[in-house]
């Protein structure tokens, strides 16, 4: 176990990869295995209008994850680690979720216009299919990272900080203005984040205060 734990933190990039990997071929495996879904909906969603420029901050989200954890990378090994590690378990969580509980949504409406942005939409509807939505990974993923920017002691920039809850509300906003998400795929993914995270945190803080060190230096 020690010895596949220094062959990851030699290389940290290549493990993170393999990781990335294999969840894409997981998720588009459970994305082309046709069988019933439930629909998710509630009476909210109905009252939410279709914005075409959401489509923008959905978008940036693909740009911000990798930022984000690259700037936790550079600095501080220990905040990495323990952020991807809530990453990972919430990730391995939604994937089982899809599994046993196929969801889908009805949502989606006839797109009109020829505007750029109504063009992008169009793909994002034609590559990523109204399947496997509750959690939302795209919420999950957003909450998970803001928690770890609000927490870590080393980002002290009030600007940054607020300038990322500025973004973090906007990408989630995006998934339902789009008709991407059900309200309550959004609140699942919150609800994962948080729990994820706090699971996280106390199983390392736990492990900080127990006389084990190799189980200790495992989880950094």
């Amino acid at each position: 176990m020690e010895n596949f734990v220094k062959k990851i933190k030699r290389h940290p990039l290549l493990f993170l990869g393999g990781y990335f990997a294999v969840y894409n071929i997981l998720f588009w495996f459970l994305e082309a295995w046709r069988r019933p879904v439930h629909i998710v909906h509630c009476r909210l969603d109905d009252l939410l209008p279709f914005c075409s420029w959401a489509v923008i901050p959905y978008v940036a989200w693909f740009a911000w994850v990798p930022a984000i954890l690259l700037l936790f990378y550079l600095h501080s090994a220990d905040s990495f680690w323990q952020l991807f590690g809530a990453m990972a378990n919430g990730i391995t969580i939604s994937l089982f979720c899809y599994a046993v509980y196929p969801t889908g949504l009805m949502l989606r409406k006839p797109l009109s216009g020829s505007s750029p942005l109504t063009k992008l939409i169009a793909m994002i509807y034609r590559t990523d299919t109204a399947t496997n939505v509750c959690p939302s990974l795209h919420v999950f993923v957003t909450v998970i990272l803001l928690l770890a920017i609000l927490s870590a002691p080393w980002l002290r920039s009030v600007l940054f900080r607020c300038a990322n809850v500025v973004v973090s509300l906007a990408i989630c906003a995006s998934t339902v203005l789009i008709d991407q998400h059900s309200l309550v795929d959004v609140v699942c993914g919150a609800a994962l984040a948080l729990f994820c995270y706090a699971l996280q945190y106390c199983v390392v803080l736990a492990l900080r205060r127990s006389p084990a060190p190799a189980a200790v230096e495992a989880l950094r």
